[in-house]
């Protein structure tokens, strides 16, 4: 039976729901670009970072010997054995940091094209992220076991020095002064790389969202 309220509409006098599409020239809703704009500086600051690794990385492996005699002019034998136990990584170092390089430069490329607004940019940055991840596990198993071999090392160098061999003082020294700065060294490595494993895993979620692409042309 039909109400008989009549505050009540009828349905003749209800209009069908359609969907909202501004007009030609109408207003759009604002969208927000921040993910869009950390993502661009993050690749930008490591793309850049990178680079200058590298050069530091090629620079220092033909340098090597020049650093070694610097580093060591009163031929201390425990700093001897720790330089000999690091030459066996001076080549996989290289080969990674020239690796790091061309990835830094595709990151670069990718911020070119994401400060643009381009989707080529997404689409690099994506394909950059996904290299990327899997590069820095890599370097991280090989810095973790550079490391762990070279404190393997000093430990064992350290084991003599407290049973009596060479001199006390300047082989203690030097001992201490490895294990603190290996120490160090190691736990900003992982910092750093955890880092930026992470930053690809944000990054590459982000440009992958419809949302973000409909931003880009």
């Amino acid at each position: 039976m039909d109400s008989q309220n009549p505050f009540i509409p009828t349905a003749e006098s209800v209009p069908l729901a359609t969907p909202y599409q501004p007009g030609y020239g109408a207003p759009q809703g604002p969208v927000s670009t921040t993910g869009l704009t950390v993502t661009t500086v993050l690749f930008t600051l490591f793309g850049v970072l990178g680079i200058l690794a590298t050069i530091a990385v090629v620079a220092g492996f033909f340098l090597a010997s020049f650093f070694e005699s610097f580093a060591n002019p009163q031929n201390n034998a425990f700093v001897q054995k720790m330089q000999d136990a690091q030459k066996m990584f001076m080549i996989p170092g290289l080969v990674l940091g020239i690796l790091n390089g061309l990835l830094s430069v595709g990151l670069l490329y990718s911020a070119t094209g994401l400060g643009s607004n381009r989707l080529w940019g997404a689409e690099a940055g994506i394909r950059f992220c996904n290299l990327g991840i899997g590069f820095e596990i890599l370097r991280l198993l090989f810095v973790a076991g550079q490391q762990i071999y070279i404190i393997s090392i000093m430990m064992a160098a350290g084991t003599e020095v407290a049973g009596g061999n060479g001199p006390p003082g300047a082989e203690q020294a030097a001992f201490f002064g490895a294990v603190i700065g290996g120490g160090i060294g190691l736990v900003f490595s992982l910092i750093y790389y955890i880092g930026k494993i992470l930053m690809y895993v944000y990054c590459g979620k982000y440009l992958r969202k419809e949302t973000t692409q409909s931003l880009l042309k």
